[in-house]
């Protein structure tokens, strides 16, 4: 009887896939759910050049900064103070993507570090106004201290009228802190 070489890689990946899923179920995965009102969340700095190969197309490069001295958010019990997320978007008319990379601040000093990717779309209030609608997956990338080895994502549904300069989000998530 002659082997598969693919069949058996098929059996090793599926093992190994197995083994991190049951690493990770044994991790103490912590749930985390907050949302950021309005006026919590500003833009410090953004840079918008037209592309010019069709009307709307629009790069923009940003700063943004969260104050969250009026939101819930702790992460292994220590309070978030303050984050700050770079990146740049690829839009036209409002419709497109961004990358960005965030730093949260905690009270006890450590830092938590995440790599951001969103889809955003315009469309309208209930009232009929135009507001932008981000979609957020944000995957922590480490931390320090003891947050030195932080996994996991956060989901955030992300609202911004244009011309204003903050924004209002819904963010759940997990993380566990790999040993």
């Amino acid at each position: 009887m002659r082997s598969c070489p693919f069949l058996s890689a098929r059996i090793v990946l599926a093992a190994l896939a197995s083994i991190a899923a049951q690493q990770a179920c044994a991790q103490n995965v912590q749930k985390i759910a907050y949302t950021l009102p309005q006026g919590s969340a500003k833009f410090l700095q953004e840079q918008v050049i037209e592309v010019g190969d069709v009307p709307g197309h629009k790069l923009r490069v940003f700063e943004s900064k969260v104050d969250y001295q009026n939101v819930n958010a702790a992460f292994g019990g220590v309070r978030v103070k303050e984050s700050y997320t770079r990146g740049a978007s690829d839009y036209v008319n409002g419709n497109g993507t961004a990358s960005s990379y965030a730093v949260y601040v905690l009270e006890d000093g450590n830092r938590l570090f995440t790599k951001e990717s969103a889809v955003g779309q315009l469309s309208q209030a209930a009232d009929g106004a135009p507001v932008f609608r981000y979609t957020v997956v944000a995957t922590f990338t480490g931390g320090t201290g003891r947050f030195q080895n932080i996994r996991g994502t956060l989901r955030g549904n992300v609202v911004r009228a244009p011309g204003e300069n903050g924004v209002k989000a819904d963010v759940t998530g997990e993380y566990w802190l790999d040993e």
